[in-house]
């Protein structure tokens, strides 16, 4: 069985559920500004294995919380624990968003939302403009299907 989550899963608890209490990431409040748009997140060495020799993947981000301590049994795929995946590979976890596509990103940035609500109307523009970025969502996808069926 796999199982694959991102940010919001750790603290959503019909998710909680599949984790054992033991080996939950610490969760910390990202200084006093959200992540946003699309980023570049570098990979490890073993993040470009994982995803096929890549230096990195630019996702859509879309969070206030990061992943301060990793949990025993995971190593990270992706510099400062944006991905990881348990060692013995059932798990896989994403920071990032690479289901949003540019409408969704776009829609959110523009709405009110707590992840705006402090934003100028300049910072918000930056954003929309964000939004429409090229991103490996699909790529990301690709290799997680690869996996459910490794």
């Amino acid at each position: 069985m796999r199982h694959l989550g991102e940010a919001w899963s750790l603290t959503n608890p019909e998710y909680q559920k599949y984790l054992n209490p033991n080996s939950i990431h610490i969760l910390a409040s990202i200084n006093e500004n959200s992540q946003l748009g699309v980023t570049n997140v570098s990979l490890t060495p073993e993040g470009r294995e994982f995803f096929g020799d890549r230096e990195s993947l630019r996702l859509h981000e879309l969070h206030k919380k990061e992943v301060t301590i990793m949990a025993p049994g995971f190593l990270a795929l992706a510099e400062d624990n944006q991905c990881c995946s348990n060692e013995s590979n059932t798990i896989l976890t994403f920071q990032g968003h690479p289901e949003m596509s540019e409408k969704m990103a776009r829609l959110l940035a523009q709405g009110p939302s707590s992840y705006t609500e402090e934003l100028s109307e300049e910072e918000i523009e930056a954003l929309v403009a964000r939004a429409g970025e090229e991103h490996d969502g699909l790529v990301v996808w690709k290799r997680v299907l690869e996996w459910v069926g490794e």
